[in-house]
């Protein structure tokens, strides 16, 4: 239903950038892979991402692992979801703002997105035609 039935973001977005925390933010509609490596470029930074603090749907194993759930939590599109960066001290500031999940941090390495420091995320997403 959530891929048929997208709630835009947009309460959450303004909230956000009222709240003065947001230092880049964007949607990340064509994939997590994607949309961190389109954000690491426009800021000059890199990423890495823990895998289990991933989201995934319920009713998925929760185990991600190498398998299936971190590829679709990584490479598939329709999610349309914020996509944000927040220094580490106005943090607190921005979960006031809205509900948020962690999932890394942000890095000095230009253009490198890392899954639990240890290895490379593949840029891929969606793509249109």
């Amino acid at each position: 239903k959530k891929l048929f039935e997208p709630i835009p973001r947009i309460a959450e977005g303004i909230s956000l950038a009222e709240s003065k925390t947001v230092t880049s933010m964007m949607d990340n509609s064509d994939g997590l892979s994607i949309s961190l490596y389109q954000l690491a470029e426009v800021n000059g930074c890199g990423f890495t991402i823990q895998a289990d603090s991933l989201p995934v749907l319920p009713g998925l194993d929760p185990d991600l692992g190498l398998g299936p759930d971190l590829e679709l939590a990584l490479y598939s599109g329709g999610d349309f979801e914020l996509l944000f960066t927040v220094a580490p001290e106005r943090l607190d500031d921005a979960m006031d703002a809205c509900e948020l999940t962690i999932i890394g941090e942000v890095t000095p390495v230009a253009g490198e997105i890392t899954l639990d420091k240890t290895r490379e995320i593949e840029r891929k997403g969606y793509r249109s035609l």
